[in-house]
């Protein structure tokens, strides 16, 4: 298609004409959105709205001109339709931008938009309180707020009875009048700023008739802190109850663990289970017709589980033939410091040893070491558990060392009459046998009878065996024979065994032994037997354990041997 110069004239002139008729025959009233800083407390909504400094054919914008659009908006805030900042309690302080759009009503096309800030989280200082309590005349009391922000006012917000009222006014000090009874809170709101203060909390009391105030203890294992008396801080007409005679209690709130008593005292029983338990009571003015004067009020009581402690145990046993049940582990667990009756906590063994026995004895805990286990150390790990609070727990190490029985113990040098035995050896130790050499015997037959005649120079050797086996090592006690005196020859051929004693002493002598006389370290006579024989056998088993004194006379001659009861 050819076009000619003319034509493309005649109609890019038309165009232009078009255009410019529309721009003659359209209208936009001139909108301008203008940047703004605003306040706004966490939890709270700005005083002022992004819209007060935007315009409309240079007057100010207003809900029936304009339509607001967020185009950004941060988390945790929101753009009302008001164009005011409301914060949510769970934003974050800070100081942050953000875009809107206002659009001119019936012209959505003509807009503007714009970047403001917003700071979030300012407050102010809370106001002070003075109360005037009501009285009997009025029943009516009264609460100043002072240290209120100056500069362009305030406003109060007052909360009670589960309603809210606004109250705004200017100066540093205000107050409410006419109040009934009860508990209000207040928070204030800076004018100048937007910021608002922390709620603060007044509770006015009626001083004419009676008044139950709620009371808060808390308690672990029975034990009660804080006001453990309902009646603390009741009142009638204004005055403290100094006599549980002036009221009648009724516990309301019935609970099995805890109870009022009829002076107002709590009574928390060891075994309640922690948590928070609310009680319900009522106090009446005692010796009044019906209808009584009454008040109810709720005490609230925090039970805790106590501090609960698993203490390390070390125990020492001797290898044994037998099983050594070496006792309660958990016996020296505290709760609080203290110790505590059995069935007080529940035991868990965590990691067993296969040569302990930890198997509960009659329902209490215990350790017990399996017969034939080696020398050597051995452990185990357990935790104990509040039983009325099961996720109070601690846990601890049962370390046990079992060792092989040692030798026995006595002088190592030893000066005995001649003709003596190894019964007139003296050692101290359990089950004592005596051995011409200082190795671990093979056989029970390498074991010397205590009849054996000593030989002046010769060692000997002696070991103990205790819970069935006999210790490796052995305490050597070299003879040195004296040459016999007067004495001596009235008690040439005596011998007695054993010593250290079970429970019988065996004498024989080759004169006639005339009598015993049996002797503490304290020197008091425990025993005495008239013999007339060459033998005699002394009966040890209801003596205590330790050292005594036994004096032989035999053919006018005295002896005094020194023996040991095991």
């Amino acid at each position: 298609m050819n076009i000619n110069f003319y034509s493309m004239t005649k109609l890019y002139s038309t165009a232009l004409f078009f255009l410019f008729f529309l721009i003659g025959t359209t209208s936009f009233a001139q909108i301008v959105a203008n940047p703004d800083n605003l306040v706004v407390p966490i939890g709270a909504t700005s005083v002022n709205s992004v819209l007060a400094n935007d315009s409309l054919n240079n007057s100010i914008v207003s809900l029936n001109t304009v339509t607001i659009t967020p185009l950004s908006i941060p988390s945790g805030l929101t753009l009302n339709a008001n164009g005011t900042i409301s914060a949510s309690p769970n934003a974050t302080a800070g100081t942050y931008t953000f875009m809107y759009q206002i659009c001119q009503v019936g012209s959505p096309n003509n807009c503007s938009f714009t970047t403001s800030t917003v700071v979030v989280g300012c407050s102010i200082a809370s106001p002070t309180i003075t109360i005037t309590q009501p009285n009997c005349t009025s029943n009516l009391g009264s609460i100043t707020l002072d240290n209120l922000p100056s500069g362009l006012g305030w406003s109060i917000n007052q909360f009670s009875n589960g309603s809210v009222s606004t109250l705004s006014g200017f100066g540093t000090s205000t107050t409410m009048y006419n109040l009934t009874p009860g508990t209000y809170s207040f928070n204030v709101t800076d004018n100048t700023t937007g910021c608002s203060s922390a709620n603060v909390t007044a509770t006015l009391v009626s001083s004419c008739g009676i008044n139950a105030v709620d009371d808060v203890v808390a308690a672990f294992n029975g034990a009660c802190s804080g006001a453990c008396n309902v009646l603390t801080n009741d009142t009638i007409n204004g005055q403290s109850i100094t006599s549980s005679g002036q009221v009648v209690i009724t516990q309301i709130t019935s609970n099995p663990n805890i109870s009022i008593a009829a002076d107002g005292s709590i009574s928390i029983a060891a075994s309640t289970p922690m948590g928070v338990y609310a009680i319900t009571y009522q106090i009446c003015i005692a010796n009044m017709p019906n209808p009584a004067t009454c008040d109810t009020a709720t005490v609230t009581v925090q039970v805790s589980a106590g501090v609960i402690t698993a203490n390390d145990d070390t125990y020492t046993a001797i290898t044994s033939t037998n099983d050594v049940p070496l006792g309660d582990y958990t016996a020296n667990d505290t709760l609080n410091g203290l110790t505590v009756p059995n069935g007080t906590f529940t035991s868990y063994v965590i990691t067993p040893n296969a040569s302990l026995d930890t198997t509960p004895i009659n329902g209490v805990p215990n350790v017990t070491v399996i017969a034939g286990t080696l020398p050597g150390t051995y452990s185990f790990t357990y935790q104990i558990c509040d039983a009325n609070n099961p996720n109070s727990c601690d846990s601890a190490t049962v370390t046990i060392i079992v060792v092989a029985p040692l030798a026995p113990t006595g002088n190592t040098t030893q000066s005995v009459p001649n003709g003596s035995t190894l019964g007139n050896l003296v050692v101290s130790g359990q089950n004592i046998q005596w051995y011409a050499n200082p190795t671990l015997k093979t056989t029970a037959s390498n074991a010397l009878p205590l009849s054996t005649v000593l030989t002046n120079g010769t060692t000997y050797y002696a070991s103990q065996t205790i819970n069935g086996v006999e210790s490796t090592s052995r305490l050597g006690v070299t003879v040195s024979l004296t040459t016999l005196s007067s004495a001596d020859f009235a008690f040439a051929n005596f011998n007695f065994y054993p010593n250290p004693i079970k429970n019988h002493l065996t004498l024989s002598n080759a004169t006639i032994i005339d009598t015993i006389e049996v002797s503490s370290l304290l020197g008091q006579q425990v025993m005495s037997q008239s013999i007339d024989d060459l033998q005699a056998q002394l009966d040890f088993s209801n003596l205590s354990n330790g050292i005594y004194f036994v004096k032989v006379v035999a053919s006018g001659q005295t002896k005094t041997l020194k023996v040991v009861k095991n």
